[in-house]
């Protein structure tokens, strides 16, 4: 005899499992407690499931912002270290940038700087370098035969269109063994005073300035062909000065300084808020004090 009767009929069971029977046949399965204390009805599995579904909509995000934040600002810190001890072997090898053979961009001095002064001292994968230009007109040209090809559709941290052309030869471009893709440009000289770019004294008189520098490094850190390509968000912006340093940049001219690392601005400063506070969380707006 069926065990789940049996459990529902104490002896004696003859009339209790008869009554037991005829109650189910009837459709009145309550009585019979044949219904399992322990199971789920279909409007509790459903309500369950949705309940679910709505606390993962609501926790999963932020965790895998997080993660992502904490992922980006690793590696700036990496490329932050990474630059600045290889320009710190390079110094023991060829002196203080300043004393390096400085040429304009325009000149080839990107390469040269890059292939001299950079490569040997970083593990790289791939470049894009053309060395030994000349002062015409293949200073400007387009270096579209490289595998490494700067986005187009660049943003600032504010969302607006960044639009400059970065794949010319003034520019040399490397990717590093962990997948960030980087590429710099160098200046040198009082020629260059009125952008602030410059890094070798070839002017009599001319002297060094607070916003002196070298080069100039961008970085993606997850590589080109990832998005978003947005300034503060996985591009960010280094600079070489005269001295050695590796500089998170900020805005320097001789007496002031202005970064713009606001979500309603450019965002070209905010590695150096990324490196002073190991995370993203960035202000919204500029105040009337940093304007």
């Amino acid at each position: 005899m069926n065990n789940n009767i049996l459990r529902y009929c104490p002896p004696p069971r003859k009339a209790c499992v008869i009554n037991v029977l005829r109650n189910f046949l009837s459709g009145d399965c309550n009585n019979t407690s044949f219904r399992s204390k322990s199971a789920f009805t279909l409007a509790e599995t459903l309500i369950t499931i949705g309940i679910i579904g709505v606390i993962a909509v609501l926790v999963i995000p932020p965790i895998i912002n997080k993660y992502q934040e904490i992922v980006t600002v690793n590696k700036v810190k990496k490329f932050d270290s990474m630059m600045s001890q290889a320009i710190a072997l390079s110094i023991l090898e060829n002196g203080s940038p300043e004393n390096w053979d400085n040429k304009h961009a325009m000149l080839g001095g990107s390469q040269l700087t890059y292939s001299k002064y950079i490569k040997p001292y970083i593990k790289v994968v791939d470049d894009c370098v053309e060395e030994g230009l000349k002062e015409d007109n293949k200073s400007y040209a387009e270096t579209t035969d490289c595998s490494l090809q700067v986005p187009s559709d660049k943003l600032y941290l504010s969302g607006e269109k960044w639009s400059t052309n970065y794949n010319t030869t003034q520019y040399a471009k490397f990717r590093t063994s962990d997948g960030m893709d980087a590429w710099m440009r160098t200046s040198s000289g009082g020629k260059s005073r009125n952008d602030h770019l410059a890094c070798s004294n070839d002017e009599p008189g001319d002297k060094m300035q607070p916003g002196d520098i070298c080069a100039v490094f961008w970085v993606d850190v997850n590589g080109f062909n990832k998005k978003p390509n947005q300034y503060g968000k996985d591009i960010f912006h280094f600079k070489l000065r005269p001295t050695g340093h590796f500089n998170v940049p900020v805005r320097v001219t001789s007496t002031t300084s202005n970064p713009d690392c606001y979500l309603n601005d450019q965002g070209s400063t905010c590695s150096k808020w990324i490196i002073e506070h190991s995370n993203m969380k960035y202000p919204k707006t500029k105040s009337t004090n940093d304007q």
